[in-house]
């Protein structure tokens, strides 16, 4: 591994290690209260892991609610493999100094630093499982998938990796309800 590359500490690398050999999806949510419950992107990244962990996926929660740590042991019972939270990013993900700079430089936005965190730990995920596909679904609101998107843009992230946003905010609730109204 090079030192220039985001890589997990030994504990999160060895808890990690049952995803050898399988593809990943990572999901970041940026609220977890009630994510599992009905409605909008809890439903859909629900059913998502649902259907990805039955064609055998290692699936990650990726908790971008920095007021809410969701417990490790609380996987199993969401249905996923593995969570991470945010506000234990530096105890499980260890950067090298360009990387430390960039989210130091970062603090003042806090969506700026959540962005850079999720960039941080798919290359992570890429440096360990180098030839295993890693998909990365990110919801628009609040842009926590910019960074990841224009890394995979400009060749930075590898060809296994896969960045999708999607619409998930109010947005969707405005368009369906004016296409209603023009009806």
């Amino acid at each position: 591994m090079s030192d220039l590359r985001p890589r997990f500490d030994s504990s999160t690398a060895d808890a990690l290690e049952r995803a050898r050999g399988r593809d990943i999806a990572l999901f970041p949510a940026t609220e977890f209260e009630g994510i599992w419950r009905n409605g909008g992107i809890g439903t859909y990244y629900r059913e998502l892991n649902r259907v990805l962990r039955g064609k055998g996926w290692f699936t990650i929660l990726f908790n971008l609610h920095a007021g809410e740590n969701v417990p490790a042991e609380a996987a199993e019972g969401l249905g996923l493999d593995h969570i991470f939270n945010i506000a234990g990013f530096d105890s499980f993900l260890r950067l090298d100094p360009v990387r430390e700079q960039m989210l130091q430089s970062g603090k003042a936005a806090f969506c700026k630093l959540k962005g850079l965190k999720c960039l941080f730990l798919i290359d992570a995920l890429a440096e360990m499982f180098p030839a295993q596909r890693i998909y990365a679904e990110f919801q628009e609101m609040g842009g926590p998938g910019y960074h990841s998107a224009k890394a995979k843009e400009a060749g930075l992230l590898p060809r296994e990796v896969v960045v999708a946003v999607t619409v998930h905010s109010g947005y969707e609730w405005i368009y369906d309800a004016n296409g209603a109204l023009a009806s």
